[in-house]
């Protein structure tokens, strides 16, 4: 199997992810810390979320209300999602460092747009 230019197999050596999710609390500036960490750490590739909340939640969403929250799960989430432009500046610099950029898309959308991004 190979993911970008990595080939991932027992005759390889493990390959290790970073997974940054939304961890970075929707700051670009704090996801690229976590990405510079990472490849400080020696991981080779980086996991991120890719969120478009309006496309992947209802407005039912916005009554919702996580246990550990005082506020609504499409709140959160919004909050915790980078816009396109940081997205594809993220992608960037973690590729500029010659990590492998991959992200879990939580929509058709954020599938699409990833896909158009490479």
């Amino acid at each position: 199997m190979k993911i970008a230019h990595r080939d991932i197999s027992p005759a390889h050596p493990p390959l290790v992810v970073a997974e940054i999710g939304i961890n970075h609390g929707g700051s670009l500036d704090v996801a690229k810390g976590m990405v510079l960490a990472a490849h400080r750490a020696g991981c080779e590739m980086v996991k991120h979320q890719t969120h478009f909340v309006e496309d992947e939640m209802t407005d039912e969403a916005k009554q919702i209300f996580p246990p550990n929250a005082d506020k609504s799960i499409w709140d959160v989430m919004e909050e915790c999602a980078l816009s396109k432009d940081d997205e594809i500046a993220l992608k960037t610099y973690a590729e500029s460092l010659g990590m492998i950029y991959i992200s879990t898309p939580f929509s058709r959308a954020a599938a699409d747009f990833l896909n158009d991004i490479g």
